[in-house]
């Protein structure tokens, strides 16, 4: 009975694990958020995008989307932070 118990166990995993590779299925990583310009990696050159959009809102000659990471409308602390929270990171 044991042994059963293992042979079941160990057929789990391998078809959890082959099973993927079938339908080649691959995990959805998330997008590094801090990465504003696009280069892959959060660095000096993003946090240097969100500072020269600082204060800024729709509409004001500083304003720039891509720096409002939140969306919501307004380029603070909350977006630097963001990119802080990313820096050094970089995509795979």
């Amino acid at each position: 009975m044991e042994r059963k118990a293992i042979s079941g166990i160990v057929l789990t995993l391998l078809i959890i694990t082959m099973l993927p590779m079938a339908f080649n299925i691959h995990p959805v990583r998330a997008p590094l958020r801090g990465d504003i310009n696009g280069d892959g990696k959060a660095d000096g050159k993003d946090i240097a995008i969100v500072g020269a959009a600082f204060g800024s809102y729709p509409n004001n000659p500083r304003w720039n989307p891509a720096a409002d990471l939140n969306q919501d409308d307004k380029i603070d602390g909350i977006d630097l932070t963001l990119v802080a929270k990313d820096f050094g990171k970089t995509d795979p």
